[in-house]
């Protein structure tokens, strides 16, 4: 879960700066060729073993085919604004712009819920330390009392109930912070 997850957003990162460079590269040069050589200039790990893996294709099939890597929605937008440029040219700022706001604004919102995650974990984690550290005090700090404690069925039910509780919780926060459920409320801005 987690291996997928940082995956993903590996990915959506490594998309993000894809378009970014290819847009601006296009629009200076004008070439798609020279374009996607400088979007991959820096390229490494799994994207460069897809970008050499497809070298033989033509530009746009490159591109289409680099969908399947990225998986973004954002991207089969960024390949539908470059065909239409190359089969009718105009401003490629002007037509990319709105495509750029939207990705700007994602990679924005994204790096806010990161930030919002660790946040979160470090919450989490301390509440659950808490929670442990009385358990070691009902434990330690009251040996005198644990053998009788100890054979209490109250406190054994609750012992495992913490456990069982426990365990559930951290199931569900690890798949809540893997697939980023989490809500960023936005701040009024006057």
């Amino acid at each position: 879960l987690v291996k997928r997850s940082s995956i993903k957003k590996r990915k959506s990162h490594e998309a993000f700066h894809f378009i970014n460079r290819f847009i601006i590269s296009l629009a200076v040069s004008s070439s798609l060729e020279q374009a996607f050589e400088d979007a991959t200039l820096e390229v490494k790990g799994d994207e460069k073993e897809v970008v050499t893996s497809v070298s033989h294709l033509s530009i746009i099939e490159r591109l289409e085919y680099l969908d399947l890597y990225f998986e973004e929605d954002i991207y089969r937008l960024f390949v539908s604004i470059v065909k239409l440029y190359q089969e009718q040219g105009g401003n490629l700022l002007d037509i990319a712009s709105p495509l750029l706001d939207e990705a700007a604004l994602n990679e924005e919102k994204k790096n806010a819920i990161e930030t919002h995650k660790k946040k979160s974990i470090i919450q989490f984690s301390s509440m659950w330390f808490l929670s442990s550290l009385i358990l070691c005090f009902l434990r330690y700090g009251l040996s005198s009392f644990y053998e009788m404690l100890s054979e209490s069925l109250p406190y054994l039910l609750t012992t495992i109930a913490y456990f069982v509780i426990a365990i559930i919780s951290f199931c569900a926060y690890a798949k809540s912070y893997c697939e980023g459920k989490f809500i960023v409320k936005k701040e009024a801005k006057v």
